[in-house]
């Protein structure tokens, strides 16, 4: 049986980690909020802030996905399949992938707020 190691969780993404988002219903279409809801991204680069006093404090995430369907692939870089994504949008964030599954299985059968 699968379950969540919360006592494991780091916070703060790195390079190199696994994470899964969140995208507010108001961002996007549907197909591409059901898409990040539903897939594991790879953490390439995160972006410092230079100007924290003048701009809010979340960096954004570039990601990386190993498969991205047709119907939403305009949305990212056609090259790599990556976006950048707010740093507060991050659900859940992990070394190993097998980590974060529980979470999609989670939002498959709509009990994700229990997760959180």
């Amino acid at each position: 049986m699968k379950y969540i190691k919360t006592y494991k969780s780091i916070k703060e993404p790195q390079v190199g980690d696994y994470v899964l988002f969140y995208l507010n219903p108001k961002i996007g279409n549907e197909e591409l909020r059901t898409f990040f809801n539903a897939n594991i991204a790879q953490v390439i680069k995160i972006d410092k802030i230079e100007n924290y006093p003048y701009q809010e404090p979340n960096p954004t995430i570039s990601i990386l996905y190993e498969y991205v369907p047709p119907g939403i692939i305009d949305q990212f870089d056609r090259k790599n399949f990556n976006i950048s994504l707010p740093k507060n949008a991050i659900v859940a964030c992990s070394k190993n992938k097998e980590d974060l599954e529980p979470y999609i299985i989670a939002n498959k059968y709509n009990i994700w707020n229990i997760l959180n």
